[in-house]
């Protein structure tokens, strides 16, 4: 391909687990908003596992593990403690997967517009995605 043959392109990208690795700092969100409720910390693993469909649901799936659920309002309220912790340190350890910006940056010469389609907040999108040096890219 050359430069201009993907001009009429838009390519659009999930943001968590296909751009960027940001399983590590979602755990570590996670766990502090179990330590807030004195439950068990999650494994990494597990929580791979259970991410997926939001923070709220996140929580939801992993006080279940320990046969724990929450009134609505005290799910929000932990919802609410987990983007906060999320937020204050988005990229302690979320990176990009390996070549994932070398390819964008291909793409992007041969004219291609990219995107990016989350279910992440958009503060917290884009807040990582400055974080990380590749909002210019989207």
């Amino acid at each position: 391909m050359s430069s201009g043959e993907l001009a009429d392109a838009t390519i659009v990208f999930d943001l968590d687990g296909t751009l960027v690795d940001t399983a590590p700092d979602l755990v570590r969100a996670l766990n502090e908003t179990m330590d807030l409720e004195g439950l068990p910390r999650v494994r990494a693993e597990t929580v791979r596992n259970l991410i997926g469909h939001g923070a709220r649901v996140l929580i939801e799936r992993a006080s279940a593990l320990h046969g724990v659920t929450f009134s609505a309002a005290r799910l929000d309220q932990l919802t609410n403690e987990f983007v906060a912790f999320y937020a204050a340190d988005i990229a302690r350890e979320s990176r990009p997967f390996d070549g994932v910006v070398e390819q964008l940056d291909i793409l992007a010469g041969l004219g291609a517009k990219l995107a990016v389609c989350t279910n992440k907040r958009r503060a917290l999108s884009v807040q990582l995605l400055d974080v990380l040096g590749l909002s210019e890219r989207f």
